[in-house]
Parts: C-alpha cells; sequence; structure tokens
C-alpha cells in the first residue's frame, strides 16, 4: 500500500524539467545573428546547436548533444575552443553545462560554464561564465525577420536574466 502512495511522487518527480525546445537568436556586434537551436528529449537528452554566419555568407553550426545526466563527456568544444568534456543537468529550471579537462587520471572543471533557461516569454537566457566573468544574452524566441532582430539594450538583459 505505501508502494502505491509513492510511486505517483517518484513518477511526477523524476520527469520534472523545463521543455528549451526551439530557434532562437541573438545580434552580435561585428556581423549577422546568431541562432540557437535547441531540441531535447523529454529530461533524457538535449542538442544545442550555434549556428553562427560570417559577414561573407559562410556558415558555422557547433553541435552539442547531452544526456542530461551531469557526466562529464566529449564534446567539441565552444567557441572556437579545443574539444573538452562537458557535462549538462537541470537544476531548477536551468540548464548547467560546466566544462572540465583530464589530468592525470583526474577530471577537473575549467573556468567556463554556460547556462540556459526560459523568460516568462519564451526567449532564451544565455548566460556564459569564464574565469569568474559573466557574459549575458538574450536570445529572441522569434528567428530573425530579413536577417535584423529588434534591438535590446545592456539594461533590458540585466533587468530580465537574472
Amino acid at each position: 500500500m505505501l508502494a502505491l502512495a509513492i510511486l505517483p511522487v517518484l513518477l511526477t518527480g523524476a520527469s520534472v524539467c523545463p521543455d528549451l525546445t526551439g530557434r532562437y537568436a541573438f545580434d552580435t556586434e561585428d556581423g549577422p545573428p546568431v541562432q540557437v537551436i535547441v531540441s531535447q528529449v523529454a529530461c533524457r537528452e538535449i542538442t544545442i546547436v550555434w549556428r553562427e554566419q560570417s559577414p561573407d555568407s559562410a556558415r558555422l553550426d557547433r553541435t552539442h548533444r547531452f544526456r542530461l545526466d551531469g557526466r562529464f563527456r566529449p564534446d567539441s568544444g565552444w567557441f572556437g575552443a579545443s574539444p573538452r568534456l562537458t557535462a549538462a543537468s537541470f537544476v531548477g529550471d536551468t540548464l548547467n553545462v560546466p566544462a572540465a579537462r583530464i589530468v592525470g587520471a583526474d577530471t577537473i572543471r575549467t573556468g567556463w560554464r554556460l547556462q540556459l533557461y526560459r523568460l516568462s516569454n519564451g526567449d532564451l537566457c544565455t548566460v556564459h561564465f569564464l574565469l569568474g566573468h559573466r557574459s549575458t544574452t538574450i536570445a529572441l524566441r522569434t528567428p530573425p525577420v530579413n536577417g535584423t532582430l529588434p534591438s535590446r539594450n545592456a539594461g533590458d538583459v540585466a533587468k530580465r536574466c537574472r
């Protein structure tokens, strides 16, 4: 009888995580918008494509696939960095993606980490941590129209992302 009372709690608690699936984009200072494409399968796995377009129209897709279990696995590297180990898991409503490297027989976390979470209006807040510095960007849920996005100023980001 006790098992029947606990089972619903276990079933609902085990699968509760936000679904970040969607297409997002944000403007850059020196070129076309960056697209962030997220595809998530329940609370099991997530794929993030970071799509950059150079001014000469060359497209670069960086695809990252993660199991959402928090275990470090090989990854292709982010933002031009060399390949490294990354993990992914949800902490509350936030996807936490820390990086690590192998030194000898040890896995050591580096100073780089990415966090993603959805705002109430559907936009995606991206937060990068590198060696104690924090950089926050809002990626708009709506894909760009004619290659441009509505402008956002730094005050908007500070007010809307935590």
